[in-house]
């Protein structure tokens, strides 16, 4: 399954910088193989788990790639280089499906956080888009809305869905009890998106050049 992995990923990042004709295809038809695998896994064992951050992320990007939408892709660049990242930093989270068990889902999870990723990029080289001047507050005010409204969903449908209820993270349980760990996370997703927003304008810079 890693063989099978690493070979549509090397692909998807050739197209990620190729701007000929198939590349956005491949990208757009391979997120959502990987999107549908995916939901149908969740749908049937973890429903609750669709209304995570990345799963929004995936199905964004794959409207991204079908119609452009500026605000979109204002949120979306965000969404993937904090929630897609996250994922690679914290491999052994509560969502992440049994290589054993379901290996065509775990490719296909793997594929969901890596291709959004790549299409940030390609919208930036190969089709010239920009992110907007207010980018980063525009992508952070709707990430907070989102915590926000998934706190609630937690308490509703008894979930922990992002680690609002209690921490499953390591890094996180040395942040402190509830609340206090969840400012923090939110503090250090704040300078993230800084760090990020400083890096794209330096790539979009260099791209203009």
């Amino acid at each position: 399954m890693f063989i099978i992995l690493l070979i549509i990923t090397t692909i998807a990042i050739r197209a990620t910088f190729s701007k000929q004709e198939w590349s956005k295809y491949y990208l757009l038809f391979s997120l959502i193989i990987a999107f549908f695998f995916t939901s149908y896994h969740n749908f049937l064992f973890h429903p609750h788990y669709q209304v995570w951050l990345c799963n929004f992320t995936a199905l964004f990007a794959i409207i991204l790639l079908i119609r452009f939408n500026q605000l979109m892709f204002d949120i979306m660049f965000y969404f993937a280089w904090v929630g897609d990242v996250f994922t690679f930093i914290v491999p052994n989270n509560q969502t992440l499906p049994s290589v054993n068990e379901y290996p065509i889902v775990w490719v296909a999870y793997w594929l969901k956080h890596i291709i959004p990723l790549c299409i940030t990029i390609y919208l930036l080289f190969s089709e010239n888009r920009r992110l907007s001047k207010h980018s980063m507050w525009i992508s952070f005010s709707t990430f907070f809305v989102y915590t926000c409204f998934i706190a609630v969903y937690n308490v509703i449908f008894n979930q922990n869905i992002m680690d609002l209820q209690y921490p499953t993270v390591a890094i996180e349980q040395s942040f402190g009890p509830w609340p206090i760990y969840i400012f923090v996370d939110m503090i250090i997703i704040l300078i993230w998106y800084y760090l990020i927003n400083i890096s794209q304008k330096k790539f979009s810079n260099w791209l203009d050049l």
